[in-house]
Formats: C-alpha cells, sequence, structure tokens
C-alpha cells in the first residue's frame, strides 16, 4: 500500500508522521450470464442489481431464448472491477433454468 505524508502546516512543512493512501475499494457490478451447451456468455454488465434483474426478467420472457432451444438458463452475478463475470471470484446472486424439451 502507497503512504503518504501529512502534515499540520504546509507553511512549515512540520511532518507528523506517515499515513496509508485510503485503500481503493472495489466497486460491485452485476453481470446477467446465458448458460447454454458450450459455456457461459455475459449478456451485459450493469452498475445496480435492479438494472441486471431487470434485463435478466426481460431475458426470461424472450422469444428467442424461449424458442432457441439450447439456452438452459440465466444468471446474475455480482462481481467486482478487479473479477470477471465469469470467474471463480463471482458471486451468482439470482439463476433461472429455461424448461428443456
Amino acid at each position: 500500500m502507497e503512504r503518504s505524508e501529512f502534515t499540520d502546516n504546509q507553511a512549515t512543512g512540520i511532518t507528523l508522521g506517515r499515513w496509508p493512501k485510503a485503500a481503493r475499494i472495489p466497486v460491485m457490478t452485476y453481470s446477467v450470464l446465458s448458460h447454454d451447451a458450450w459455456g457461459s456468455a455475459n449478456v451485459g454488465s450493469f452498475p445496480s442489481l435492479e438494472q441486471a434483474r431487470e434485463v435478466f426478467q426481460a431475458l426470461q420472457k424472450d422469444r428467442w431464448f424461449l424458442a432457441d432451444g439450447t439456452v438452459r438458463g440465466l444468471s446474475i452475478v455480482e462481481t467486482s472491477s478487479e473479477s470477471e463475470a465469469l470467474t471463480a471470484e463471482a458471486r451468482t446472486v439470482e439463476s433461472f433454468s429455461f424448461p428443456q424439451a
């Protein structure tokens, strides 16, 4: 972690000590994934869970997804800016399975 000096008076330059710079807090995003026989694909990433749920629910009713027959399901995963939606670091928030013929 980087450290920076802080002073009580910039004019005198008296150094009171060293203080760690603020740690970078990961930004959480939500990704909607589709799942089929070949694997998973990221449909989109959204800054809020509500936005991801809107897309998630719309895709559950999408004619192409319903008629295709190869799409097995959908999921919403929570990720940080330092991880990818398709990695083990992602946490599944919701999932949905399409009926299989």
